[in-house]
């Protein structure tokens, strides 16, 4: 259900920002595995929360400072895994 809600909001984060459709989706749904799989294995560290803070905003700062970037990156990946 936490996983549903971090999709759902940061798809509305990124349609905020700009971006729409399938690419929309794909980034958010990287975002969140990444977020959560990077969390389970910080999760019982010393200072975990403050790890967990570090990994989000490493994790989106990208889109925010460079969204374009971002965009023909996916684009990119989506077009090498399944266009050629």
């Amino acid at each position: 259900m936490v996983n549903a809600f971090a999709l759902g909001s940061t798809a509305l984060g990124l349609r905020l920002i700009g971006f729409t459709g399938p690419i929309l989706l794909l980034i958010s749904a990287t975002l969140v595995l990444l977020t959560s799989a990077l969390q389970g294995t910080i999760g019982h560290h010393r200072l975990s929360n403050l790890w967990s803070v570090l990994v989000a905003l490493g994790l989106g700062s990208p889109i925010v400072v460079a969204p374009r970037s971002v965009y023909v990156a996916f684009t990119r990946t989506l077009e090498v895994l399944f266009l050629r």
